[in-house]
């Protein structure tokens, strides 16, 4: 029952189920370990449960001593672990019993075998004088006495001692020899006759220790006879009674009549090859109906028909009505008598199947209260309880026969809009929604005071183009809330099927990435530059490529758009690119070879003031690398959004040596116009090194032919220009 409770972290459900079952049990305690909410907690396991004190039932507490004692010396314990609908054991409960009802029968076992002993030397002081009597007095009476006692027949019926003087003891053999002949054939008839009588009675005992109601059908004459019992059990006499198979029907409650009849024809069907049990009410005469279980067992002729049914009736009630509160206990919200998420997940996957077959539309909405946590800290649990039971009554009021709404938890309800003919038609019950939602809600501890109340309402709808299950609706529902919310709250927000496709893309990208840059997943191609006037190399270009482990080989346009809005990404690739880069230059230069070398930044690392610490750490690293030799490009559409902070990195990348190229120039802004403007400003900045390379992509099939410089689908070209600022 309460295994849901704890996947949906609803502590206060699984606590009223609990308090319930030790009210309606004479149990000691039942505590509850909830493996889930001690991990939210912080700790291994979170406890809770109730406890039978001498003042009444408490929550228990295992940090109270005279708690743990009581449990510690509990007569009978039984845990069981809690398992989820995934399988998981996400909890424990254990049940402590007292020992009181037990001491309770042992004293009435003490009292019963004083009573035993009394009686059984009672017995011994009987059986001795009867000894005395038979083997002392009875020899010197027997003749006289047993010959006058006799039968209907004239026969004595007893027989004689064998002692006192000669003559008797022959004459009392004599007798007896006689007497033995005719008892024994006497004998045989009273032990069969006994026999029965002792069944009769054991079977009556049995029949009162049940408290059970006796049946007896003659199904041949279709006669029922009843035990005094089964009348006491209905509150009837047995003139109040038809002791027919139609008498029998009338007691039956209608509704259970069929299904009752069908497990009696079933079982004679079967010749009693079946077990005969049966449920179902009875009407009393005072009007009333009782729940009984119904057992029997049938006798059959040798044609197999049946002759005679005879059973127990036994009054349950209790326990279907005890069955009956646990139920609704486990699918219910006790504070709003919504249905919980229990109850929600069952009744859902019918509301999806019927909307399926019927093909029609259902809407799932997703109700949150706004700033309904305000009005629990300013005005205690107590209001919030009855802004709760308010806002439910109002939700219920405005649903259809068809609808259902339940209560996920705290502020949060949920409601189905079932049969609906297209989707618009759920556009004016929101808009109802938010509106009875809003009016204001009388403060129960001032009645002159008012609260102000708004929802915010997400909204999702079955079926989809893809086939989806109640879950899936549920998380769909919640994002659309929590949109709605993020708008301003007190609307209503529908959920958009391909916005979250999209973002769940986006997620996989960066998840993907994230583990490739810990797998050092990329690698550094790098792109020839020519001086198109004597056509030699004069650099290469520092090209990123990831080496993605299903996708194959990606190039920074098909994820650098996606990776770029996560700042401490873009920071960590951009290390790993300026660290490698300058790895492979410095063997270059070890090698001879004196060219420069073009590497890309982001915008973040542009900005980045540790951008500078880790090129400081590289050039004490490589003494060899000349920072004149290394140029760093960036999109001029990402630089220059802020054009006194780029004036402030560009002349710190001045002060290092390093040049600044941009890419992509002229589809941005007016950079040279602003950049000469802050100059005018601030003449102390150099602009001569500014831009000394323009930085333009010409794919090979440029008319320019004599451009063909490598196998690579495009080139930078480099132009020396002088460019006066």
């Amino acid at each position: 029952n309460i295994s849901s409770d704890i996947e949906s972290f609803a502590v206060n459900e699984y606590d009223n189920t609990v308090n319930n079952e030790i009210n309606l049990s004479d149990h000691l305690a039942i505590i509850v370990k909830d493996y889930n909410m001690g991990e939210i907690l912080g700790s291994k396991v979170y406890i809770s449960g109730k406890i039978r004190m001498d003042s009444g039932i408490v929550d228990f507490d295992e940090n109270n001593l005279e708690h743990a004692k009581i449990v510690r010396e509990a007569f009978f314990k039984q845990s069981k672990e809690i398992i989820s609908s995934s399988g998981k054991t996400i909890g424990n409960i254990t049940v402590y019993i007292s020992d009181k009802t037990l001491q309770i029968k042992l004293n009435e076992l003490i009292k019963e075998s004083i009573f035993e002993f009394l009686a059984i030397g009672l017995a011994l002081i009987i059986a001795l004088f009867i000894t005395i009597y038979l083997f002392i007095v009875k020899p010197i009476s027997d003749i006289s006495y047993v010959l006058t006692k006799q039968d209907d027949n004239g026969i004595p019926t007893g027989s004689l001692a064998i002692n006192g003087p000669k003559e008797i003891t022959r004459l009392s053999k004599t007798i007896n020899y006689m007497l033995d002949s005719i008892k024994k054939s006497r004998l045989k008839i009273d032990m069969q006759n006994k026999e029965l009588i002792n069944e009769r009675d054991r079977f009556g005992l049995a029949v009162d220790g049940t408290k059970d109601g006796l049946w007896d059908w003659d199904i041949q004459n279709d006669i029922i006879s009843f035990s005094d019992r089964f009348y006491e059990m209905l509150g009837y006499e047995k003139s109040d009674i038809l002791h027919t198979s139609s008498g029998w029907n009338k007691l039956v409650h209608p509704e259970d009549l069929s299904s009752a009849n069908k497990v009696i024809k079933e079982y004679i069907d079967s010749s009693g090859k079946q077990k005969y049990e049966n449920n179902f009410r009875m009407l009393k005469k005072d009007g009333d109906y009782i729940w009984v279980t119904s057992r029997g067992k049938a006798l059959f002729d040798s044609h197999g028909e049946p002759v005679r049914f005879v059973g127990f009736v036994t009054d349950v009630t209790k326990q279907v009505q005890h069955n009956k509160e646990l139920d609704y206990t486990a699918k219910h919200d006790m504070l709003t008598n919504l249905p919980n998420r229990f109850l929600f997940s069952e009744h859902i996957q019918k509301l999806l199947k019927k909307t399926k077959q019927n093909n029609t539309h259902m809407a799932l909405l997703y109700i949150d209260l706004d700033g309904f946590k305000d009005i629990n800290d300013q005005y205690g649990h107590e209001v919030g309880d009855s802004v709760l039971i308010h806002v439910a009554q109002k939700i219920k009021n405005i649903l259809r026969k068809e609808d259902f709404v339940a209560r996920l938890g705290g502020d949060e309800f949920i409601v189905a809009l079932a049969n609906l003919d297209n989707t618009n038609n759920v556009v004016p019950m929101l808009n109802q929604f938010l509106s009875t939602i809003k009016q204001k809600v009388q403060n129960p501890k001032n009645k002159s005071e008012s609260l102000n109340m708004t929802a915010s309402i997400g909204l999702t709808f079955y079926p989809q183009d893809k086939e989806i299950g109640p879950e899936a609706l549920l998380r769909q529902a919640d994002q659309a809330m929590y949109d709605a919310k993020k708008l301003g709250k007190n609307q209503y927000h529908i959920f958009n099927v391909d916005n979250d496709i999209s973002a769940k893309e986006h997620i996989h990208i960066i998840q993907d990435f994230e583990l490739s840059l810990k797998n050092n997943d990329f690698l550094l191609y790098y792109q020839p530059k020519v001086d198109m006037k004597n056509n030699k190399i004069i650099g290469f270009e520092a090209l990123l490529r990831w080496q993605h482990p299903t996708k194959g080989m990606l190039f920074p346009d098909q994820f650098l758009p996606v990776v770029n809005s996560q700042k401490e990404l873009m920071l960590d690739l951009g290390k790993w690119v300026i660290s490698n880069a300058f790895e492979q230059f410095s063997k270059w230069k070890e090698a001879g070879y004196s060219f420069g070398l073009s590497i890309n930044i982001s915008a973040h690392e542009f900005k980045e003031t540790k951008t500078f610490s880790l090129l400081k750490s590289l050039l004490k690293k490589y003494p060899a690398i000349s920072p004149e030799e290394i140029e760093f490009e960036i999109l001029e559409t990402h630089a220059f959004d802020d054009i006194s902070q780029a004036n402030k990195m560009i002349s710190t990348f001045q002060e290092l040596g390093f040049n600044i190229a941009l890419d992509d120039f002229g589809t941005g802004y007016s950079t040279l116009t602003y950049l000469k403007s802050a100059r005018m400003e601030s003449p102390r900045l150099n602009f001569s090194p500014l831009i000394r390379f323009l930085c333009v992509r010409i794919p090979l099939s440029s008319p320019i032919s004599t451009c063909v410089l490598s196998s690579a689908s495009t080139f930078t070209l480099n132009l020396l220009l002088s460019f006066p600022l």
